[in-house]
């Protein structure tokens, strides 16, 4: 049977408990060095310095958080799929504003990071928007405004959708409105 079927298709949706991960590679080391399978042990050692280390066990908070408040079973659709073109927009709007706030927002929107985050969410929407069954244009009711038009203030700043004192993991959900 191919490992893909024998995985559930929800395992990633699920939360883990890192003493789960920690305890099942100890119960998988013990077998390994039973059936004397050397090669296997080092390659498992190699697993077990990943694990131990801290950049593991905060992707694995951050995964298990967001399992908490994802609906992984009907994802929202993109808005757009010129998310890097709007921010570029709002980033030579906001230019000339001498303001904190638009000062810290272009800063936050030129980052390099946020630029490949936007890339990113462009081209899964373009595929969104597409779909296996189209031409591939894009429906105009899907896109954001022009900016040259004027646009309402929100009403409602971003909403904690969780929020841990102890964690520095913040997940907020900003509703269109």
């Amino acid at each position: 049977e191919p490992l893909e079927e024998a995985v559930d298709s929800d395992t990633l949706y699920k939360i883990v408990d890192y003493g789960d991960v920690v305890a099942s590679l100890q119960r998988l080391q013990s077998a390994v060095k039973r059936a004397g399978l050397v090669r296997v042990e080092q390659s498992l050692s190699t697993v077990q310095a990943l694990l131990v280390g801290p950049l593991f066990s905060k992707a694995l908070a951050t995964h298990n958080r967001i399992q908490e408040v994802w609906p992984h079973d009907n994802p929202p659709r993109p808005v757009t799929h010129q998310a890097q073109s709007l921010a570029r927009d709002c980033i030579e709007n906001l230019h000339s504003s001498s303001r904190q706030e638009a000062v810290e927002l272009c800063e936050i929107l030129g980052k390099f990071e946020l630029e490949a985050l936007l890339y990113a969410h462009d081209s899964v929407a373009r595929e969104v928007f597409a779909g296996p069954a189209t031409t591939g244009e894009l429906p105009t009711s899907t896109a954001m405004p022009p900016t040259d038009q004027a646009v309402a203030p929100r009403s409602k700043a971003p909403t904690p959708v969780h929020d841990d004192e102890d964690s520095n993991i913040k997940i907020i959900k900003i509703e269109k409105t």
